[in-house]
């Protein structure tokens, strides 16, 4: 399966050797964490994974591409610099001790796309205990941090 043209829209760093998450953990963690069905729905082929969130009437596919560190660079540079201009927050640690990213990415470009994708990373984030990048690249949050993009999202 081929991450094909869809556009990056978060990065979750984490310290897993798993090519992609577990199937339970994010069944458990989308119900917990946000009220919604996400569902694994495809194993890792090539590191690339499906996850589907059903939030409402709204059922979106969230794609994810699972990269180790040593062939992720230009991920770990946009960390990097986001961890600069936070000063460290405690994110430093986490980034350091990542080995893989998961990034992640929608087709659409509308409201439940957009809070699918963060929620998707808020599951991750939470169950792998690894931050994520937020969409603009200006800083890395755990789950209260996805939390509150996802309140802003129009």
């Amino acid at each position: 399966m081929s991450h094909g043209p869809w556009p990056v829209s978060w990065r979750v760093f984490v310290a897993t050797q798993r090519d992609a998450p577990e199937p339970a953990a994010v069944r458990t963690m989308g119900a917990s964490l946000f009220g919604v069905s996400v569902e694994r729905t495809s194993a890792s082929v090539d590191g690339a994974f499906v996850v589907t969130v059903l939030e409402g009437e709204a059922l979106t596919v969230v794609r994810g591409l699972s990269v180790a560190k040593e062939h992720a660079a230009d991920d770990w540079a946009l960390a990097e610099r986001a961890v600069t201009a936070m000063g460290g927050a405690g994110m430093d640690v986490l980034v350091a001790r990542a080995s893989r990213v998961w990034r992640l990415s929608v087709e659409r470009d509308d409201r439940p796309a957009r809070r699918a994708v963060a929620i998707v990373a808020g599951v991750l984030a939470q169950s792998e205990l690894g931050p994520a990048l937020l969409p603009d690249g200006t800083k890395l949050v755990g789950i209260r941090g996805v939390r509150q993009w996802i309140d802003l999202i129009a």
